[in-house]
């Protein structure tokens, strides 16, 4: 068991003068004898062997007899956990690590952890997940309980699991919603954002049903980084709109099918007028009951100031093997989850788009089953069946599902095999939103013919029951696929309209001729042309693989749709043409480019982006990416240029990184931004390091110019420790701060102002030898402000702050401390004084200190109207 702790009570008797007026309302004043205090202590260690309890409790200073008031409570506005990191030293010359053991945003963490559970009182992710549509994520402080059953069943799923938590909640729910904009910057609606709460995740989205297609969970620091005071998230890379995925048909509606890629942000904040009494509590549990039969069940409820947020769900699991199985599920909720704000310029403007839906009760229902016939022994060909049904209520509401329309959704899908050389594919699919529909089915054979030679052929319907479009069609294909040697493949395909439902469904008549050579094992170049009624495609693609683990790609498509569709779910799917590429030419040098040409129903699109990477030498890494592109939109035409340069250097002595983004849009919305991010860390010698950070971001809008945006964050510091000396050492810093928020940004942090600020800060220590102790600091901070976005006139204030303190150690156990004090107001005066003590130490736990304060001013050096004297008795015990 490892423990430590400290008691520390401070009891002193002084009189406040001066103009306390300010101060009327404040007990702390009022009173000549004042006793404070704080109590903490952390522990970690094993009980009978098998429980680990980490457990951590901190006051914080107050007075004793409030000691323990709301020491249950969170503090999400705790100073000292949510201070910007610009307020610290950007090093300390010690080359230190700082590890935290505890999460919590209260005064107390205690956390048990035993086989597979786990129990605590803390900061805590729900982690309610696993199922469609009873998803709740979010970041509490309370107690959670994590159970898990030492059983498990023979697929490896734990026999028992519970999760159960409580929390008065002290912050609210946000969700963002982003469209990627080729960029990397990215305004979130509200700032001042709870740390660690933030939650990204990236989904590739189908926009003619719906479903997700692909999601991906992004790492903090390794992805992303977040500002959450001010509210803006910086990707590592530059996140496009559009991503190709392959289609597993052989017709297609349009010469190119593409992808949404949506940025989901997750995260907590504190509204205005927050009511911070409300509980929010709920549970999940799942049982199987032998190794086949499993019942889950959810439950949340929200206490809110305004209409309560309750989610049920029930969910039914029967699971014969892997790729066999049953799930039914049902949830419903009451109220609207969180408001969900979308953004399709990077959160230049937000559109919430479940807004107006208050007082919502709503269900969603799903059944989906799978089989695999192989894995059941059934047959000894590869034979697959799959079955599914949707329907959500249009007042249905999580935070990653909330459309406000009835949705319904059926189909299922068989895959098989006759023999080892004929398979086939069958699918039907229907998709209804509102009064709006699509309705597919397919059915999809391949007969090998020999090891060179392959025929495939499928016959598709297609329904369409649209706003704007109400038709049916049939299509035909027929494939042909001819291996020369091992290495070189080549198809061809044909595509007719068999229905077109009198003139009502568009020809769609087409014929694609491809070839692929394979090379090397790892390697591969393809092309691909495709002409027909709806337009004319072409497309080149490469793979080379360096390594097993390592792929690079290159593809290029080329397409003239003329076809006017109406997605379903979505109308901002854009499709057309795509190229990217990457590939090593030398081990110093990587070369990428993209291409993509968008198209959706009132707006089209085409981007070029082409960048390189350089790796000149060992620990060196230079690269560039430059972006065109050139968008319809129903406002106008809208040309766009952006340009993003990285450099960086990583050595024993050196960590530095920097990129700079700048971006334009011209025509009918004309709006210029620039990014640059940049750290440094560098040891000048064993004795000295240096350290800088500089974030700089603005964007201005030609058009209104209230909708710009600027920030600047840097900081420089240094830190002098003798090596062979532990006699002196020296830290400085300078940090300068500005900002501006963006217009649509809302929160107690948001600028609708200028500000500006400056600190600097030096602080030196000398000990010539164990006895004396010299220290002195100095500290500057210049503010200004100036009541108009981006213009007018900057008023500004100054303080000046200065301190000399003398420690002397004599007869081993007794310490002495002078301390002289001085403060500088611009327009406010100076003010000074004295604070004197000694303390003694009783043994090796146990200190004791009297004193007296001559000080005009108050430690706080945000009180100046008066003047606090007197004497203070300090008591110290530590373990």
């Amino acid at each position: 068991m490892f423990a430590v702790a400290i008691a520390d009570v401070t009891a002193s008797k002084g009189s406040t003068s001066g103009s306390i007026e300010p101060l009327a309302g404040d007990e702390h004043f009022d009173k000549s004898f004042l006793l404070e205090g704080r109590l903490g202590f952390y522990l970690k260690g094993k009980i009978k062997g098998k429980y680990l309890v980490t457990a951590q409790a901190d006051t914080r200073e107050r007075e004793v007899s409030q000691l323990f008031n709301g020491f249950w409570k969170a503090d999400p506005q705790d100073i000292f956990r949510r201070l910007d990191p610009d307020l610290y030293y950007p090093v300390y010359g010690d080359d230190s690590t700082t590890y935290r053991d505890v999460d919590t945003m209260g005064r107390l963490y205690v956390r048990v952890d035993w086989d597979k559970s786990q129990a605590l009182w803390g900061n805590f992710e729900t982690g309610i997940t696993g199922t469609e549509y009873g998803q709740y994520s979010r970041s509490l402080y309370g107690g959670a309980l994590n159970w898990r059953s030492r059983r498990s069943t023979v697929l490896g799923e734990p026999g028992s699991e519970l999760r159960v938590f409580g929390s008065e909640a002290q912050t609210a729910p946000g969700h963002n919603e982003f469209i990627g904009t080729g960029g990397s910057l990215y305004y979130l609606k509200h700032t001042d954002v709870l740390p660690g709460s933030d939650k990204i995740v990236l989904e590739v989205r189908d926009a003619t049903t719906g479903r997700v297609e692909n999601r991906v969970d992004l790492v903090r620091g390794a992805d992303y980084e977040i500002d959450e005071m001010q509210g803006r998230i910086l990707l590592t890379r530059p996140l496009a709109q559009v991503t190709r995925e392959n289609i597993p048909t052989l017709t297609r509606d349009t010469p190119l099918d593409g992808f949404t890629q949506v940025l989901l942000v997750d995260y907590e904040f504190i509204p205005n007028g927050f009511d911070a009494d409300s509980v929010t509590a709920g549970f999940r549990g799942k049982h199987w009951f032998g190794d086949h039969v499993a019942l889950g069940a959810t439950y949340v409820d929200e206490n809110r100031a305004g209409d309560d947020y309750t989610l049920k769900g029930a969910d039914l699991t029967l699971q014969a093997g892997r790729g066999t199985y049953l799930k039914l599920e049902q949830s419903q909720t009451e109220s609207t989850s969180s408001p969900i704000f979308f953004s399709d310029n990077g959160g230049l403007s937000f559109n919430e788009i479940n807004s107006g839906l208050d007082q919502r009760k709503g269900t969603a229902r799903s059944v989906e089953a799978r089989a695999n016939f192989k894995e059941l022994g059934w047959t000894n060909l590869d034979w697959s069946a799959g079955a599914w049904w949707r329907r959500v209520d249009p007042g249905f509401s999580i935070s990653r599902y909330d459309l406000g329309q009835e949705v319904q959704e059926h189909g299922f899908e068989v895959l098989g095999q006759f023999n080892p050389a004929f398979n086939i594919y069958g699918r039907y699919s229907r998709a209804e939103r509102g009064s709006e529909s699509l309705t597919q089915a397919q059915l999809t054979g391949e007969w090998r013919i020999s090891d060179s030679t392959t025929w495939a052929a499928e016959i598709r319907r297609v329904e369409e029951n649209r706003a704007t479009l109400d038709a049916a069609g049939v299509l035909g294909a027929l494939q042909y696929k001819r291996r020369f040697g091992s290495s070189f493949d080549l198809y061809g395909t044909a595509q007719v309209t068999l229905d077109d439902d009198n003139g009502r469904y568009a020809d769609n008549d087409a014929f694609t001729l491809g070839g692929k050579y394979v090379f090397g094992n790892l390697s591969s170049v393809g092309a691909e042309l495709t002409t027909g009624d709806r337009g004319d495609a072409a497309q080149i693609n490469a793979e080379y693989r360096i390594q097993p683990d390592h792929t690079v790609y290159g593809s290029y498509t080329y397409s003239t749709d003329r076809t006017d569709f109406d997605p379903l779910f979505n109308n901002r799917l854009n499709s057309g043409w795509t190229l990217g590429q990457r590939w090593r030419l030398s081990n110093q040098v990587s070369m990428y480019n993209e291409s993509q040409f968008l198209k959706a129903p009132n707006e089209s699109g085409l981007a070029h982006t082409y960048g390189m990477d350089f790796y000149p030498s060992q620990g060196w890494n230079l690269g560039f990416t430059l972006q065109s592109a050139r968008l319809d939109k129903e406002i106008g035409e809208v040309d766009r240029r952006a340009v993003s340069l990285s450099g960086g250097h990583t050595s024993a002595a050196t960590q530095w990184q920097s990129k700079l983004e700048w971006r334009e849009d011209t025509g009918a919305e004309r709006r210029e931004q620039w990014v640059t991010t940049n750290n440094l860390t560098h040891k000048i010698n064993e004795s000295f390091r240096i350290a800088a950070r500089f974030n700089y971001s603005k964007t201005t809008d030609q058009i209104n110019a209230e909708a710009g945006a600027k920030f600047i964050e840097g900081n420089v510091g240094f830190a002098w420790r003798p090596w062979n000396s532990t006699k002196y050492a020296l830290l400085g810093k300078y940090t300068y701060l500005y900002d501006v928020s963006a217009l649509p940004q809302i929160g107690d942090n948001v600028a609708f102002y200028d500000q500006r600020s400056q600190i600097l800060s030096l602080e030196g220590i000398y000990n010539p030898n164990h006895h004396w102790e010299f220290a002195g600091k100095l500290a500057r901070r210049e503010g200004e402000v100036r009541y108009g976005r981006l213009e007018g006139q900057w008023a500004d204030s100054a303080t000046t702050f200065a301190a000399v303190q003398t420690r002397y150690e004599f007869a081993e156990t007794w310490h002495a401390l002078a301390e002289y004090r001085w403060l500088g107001v611009k327009d406010g005066g100076d003010r000074q004084g004295f604070l004197i003590g000694v303390d003694r130490d009783i043994g090796r736990n146990f200190r004791v200190g009297v004193g007296y304060n001559f000080t005009e001013f108050s430690d706080d050096l945000t009180n100046f109207d008066y003047d606090h004297k007197g004497w203070f008795l300090n008591l110290v015990g530590t373990y």
